[in-house]
């Protein structure tokens, strides 16, 4: 059988992906795989390549992650600009905006996820929408919840996922009571200490 190739005018229909962070295990951080594993992401080139689409931004959600003894995975945040000079139908099929994955045994919820139109409309996560040339959606994927208490987290691995840019340092004190010298890479003990004994 003959291969048909595409037309300039032929109607395009895409489907891409945006994958959330997995919850933590009992015993280990969520595995760098995102939810559902059975899934790939298309790579941006292909995406740009082969539809009238432009990713202006493909990256981890920091402090997405439940945090946890053991820590839920990082979302994601895609940014897609429509280059199409035709209306393009946008249908949403996103899940856990209004319900963020749960914590367990203390571990706290991962982040929710997040679907806007133009950086000001946040569509119906279910329904189909109208999109010009120049419109741009971003979807925010949801975050894993963590497992058991974020402060029996080993601290050395809140100061690697402070460096890494996994958790924010902000969040390490808030969540994790472990205040992180970035500068320096290294925990300052004492404020960490006295930031413990204030809680009790």
């Amino acid at each position: 059988m003959p291969i048909k190739l595409r037309k300039k005018g032929d109607q395009i229909f895409a489907i891409t992906t945006c994958l959330g962070g997995m919850g933590a295990r009992h015993n280990m951080d969520s595995p760098t795989t995102l939810f559902p594993f059975v899934i790939s992401d298309i790579p941006i080139e292909i995406i740009e390549t082969e539809f009238p689409l432009f990713v202006k931004q493909r990256q981890m959600i920091q402090d997405s992650g439940g945090p946890g003894k053991f820590r839920g995975g990082l979302g994601q945040s895609i940014i897609v600009k429509v280059e199409s000079q035709k209306p393009a139908v946008f249908h949403c099929m996103q899940e856990r905006i209004n319900n963020p994955p749960l914590g367990f045994h203390g571990g706290l919820p991962g982040s929710a996820a997040e679907l806007v139109i133009n950086e000001k409309i946040k569509p119906h996560p279910k329904k189909g929408y109208v999109l010009n040339k120049g419109d741009e959606v971003r979807i925010n994927s949801n975050g894993g919840g963590g497992f058991y208490s974020p402060e029996q987290r080993d601290l050395n691995q809140v100061l690697e996922d402070v460096l890494d840019e996994y958790v924010s340092v902000e969040a390490a004190e808030k969540y994790y009571k472990v205040v992180v010298d970035k500068e320096n890479k290294k925990i300052d003990e004492e404020a960490t200490m006295r930031l413990r004994k204030e809680k009790k």
